[in-house]
This record gives C-alpha cells, sequence and structure tokens, in this order.
C-alpha cells in the first residue's frame, strides 16, 4: 500500500487542488487553501506541516445564492 503525503506543503496544495477539482466536476465551487502548522515548543518551526482548509459545512460547498 502506498501512503500518500498531505501533511508538505507539495502535498496539502495537492490536497486542497483535488478537493476543489472534485466539486467543480459536480458544478459546485470549494474554495480551499493550505494553513501551516508548527509542533514543538514555542514554534521552532521544527515538524512543521500543512493543513488544508476550505469554506465547505459539512464537507459540501456553500450553497449558491440566487
Amino acid at each position: 500500500m502506498t501512503q500518500t503525503d498531505h501533511l508538505s506543503e507539495e502535498g496539502a496544495r495537492a490536497l486542497a487542488r483535488r478537493i476543489r477539482d472534485y466539486w467543480r466536476e459536480r458544478d459546485r465551487e470549494a474554495t480551499t487553501f493550505i494553513a501551516p502548522i508548527t509542533f514543538g515548543a514555542a514554534g521552532d518551526g521544527k515538524g512543521a506541516a500543512f493543513a488544508v482548509r476550505s469554506d465547505m459545512i459539512n464537507g459540501y460547498p456553500r450553497p449558491v445564492r440566487a
């Protein structure tokens, strides 16, 4: 089994893009972005990771206003 890296900046960007593409194929718009997360004492940067954030609600894009 191959494990995918979603915690590096590159991996998080790829995941964010996959989420946007998934919803675009379904005629919906999802806004995604990545945010750095640091672990360690006083935010020393050791163990830095990235998280994917979005404006979705309960896993679905926000409704389109008519």
